[in-house]
């Protein structure tokens, strides 16, 4: 089902409203559910945490909700 995306009084879109629809949209739901397993998984391991960091973030935007 396609979401809408319903303006408000100012004409603007709230950021969370559009994220939503456009993740909805165009983000395949297989890749999303892999990152998911990718990113519940990740270990720092041997990775400093600078590098630890940049792959959780960078997993993280495939789970907007967290």
């Amino acid at each position: 089902m396609e979401q809408l995306l319903v303006l408000m009084d100012d004409g603007y879109v709230p950021w969370e409203t559009f994220k939503g629809v456009f993740l909805s949209k165009y983000l395949p739901t297989d890749l999303c559910k892999q990152k998911h397993k990718v990113f519940l998984d990740l270990k720092q391991r041997g990775m400093f945490v600078g590098e630890y960091t940049t792959k959780f973030n960078e997993l993280l935007k495939y789970w907007p909700q967290y």
